[in-house]
């Protein structure tokens, strides 16, 4: 009769681990799932249920989107690597991201304690209900908060960010931090924004000159914003409509 419980108790943190700690809401592009990320990497799919130690990855013009287990809301922009990592048994709910390279907004209603980030320079503790994280190739890590806190720590310090701050983590120097004007305006935009022809009349369906373009317009439904940019970059001695001028200028700005 004892051995009941013991069992139950013992076979509680197995659960926790296979619990999944993430679902995949949306992939615009191409995204990839791996149990390692040197090799095996498969296509990721919308309402993939992730368990721990997945790691994932977006490709050039993609982005992905996620639901964590603490109802946490993750988009992940393109060219980015993250892993997510077991939760405590202490705190079934806990959120932690390996986030090695790329960009991630990520934006809760019910902030907590339990939310954590490592990036190669550092760990971010967070406190806050939305924010932004930029990891560059060199592990340079900036942190840009819109709401609540967060606390960054290395082996040479910590350091608490709010709202309107921008925190740094970088190699062998201790966390800093600088005051941006609107952090949300610059979260949005440099999350948010996307390559959309509908907004130019002269590229809508039935418009006279979209049959022109639609190889690129085709491209930009599938995701293919680098293809699209080659098939709308002028030809010598093509005479080129202004919009696809204006088109090429949103994809500079998305990429």
């Amino acid at each position: 009769m004892v051995r009941t419980p013991l069992l139950a108790c013992l076979a509680l943190p197995l659960a926790l681990w296979a619990q999944p700690v993430a679902e995949i809401v949306s992939i615009k592009g191409k995204g990839e799932h791996s149990l390692s990320p040197t090799s095996g990497w498969r296509p990721a799919q919308v309402r993939q249920k992730l368990d721990a130690g997945m790691w994932l990855r977006t490709l050039q013009d993609s982005r992905m989107a996620l639901l964590l287990a603490d109802q946490t809301n993750a988009t992940v922009d393109a060219n980015s690597t993250w892993q997510l990592k077991a939760p405590e048994t202490a705190a079934p709910r806990r959120s932690i991201i390996d986030f090695q390279k790329g960009k991630g907004r990520f934006e809760t209603k019910a902030p907590t304690r339990s939310f954590a980030v490592t990036t190669p320079t550092g760990l971010a503790a967070i406190r806050g209900t939305e924010w932004l994280v930029e990891v560059e190739d060199d592990g340079r890590s900036t942190f840009t908060v819109v709401e609540g806190e967060i606390e960054l720590s290395n082996a040479l310090g910590r350091l608490a960010v709010g709202a309107d701050e921008q925190g740094i983590l970088e190699r062998g120097r201790a966390p800093y931090k600088r005051r941006v004007e609107n952090a949300r305006e610059r979260v949005q935009w440099v999350s948010s924004f996307s390559v959309d022809p509908s907004m130019y009349p002269e590229l809508r369906p039935g418009a006279a000159i979209a049959s022109r373009y639609a190889p690129a317009l085709e491209a930009l439904r599938a995701g293919e914003i680098e293809r699209a940019r080659t098939l709308l970059v002028p030809v010598d001695g093509r005479d080129e409509a202004p919009v696809a001028y204006f088109l090429l200028a949103d994809i500079a700005i998305y990429r």
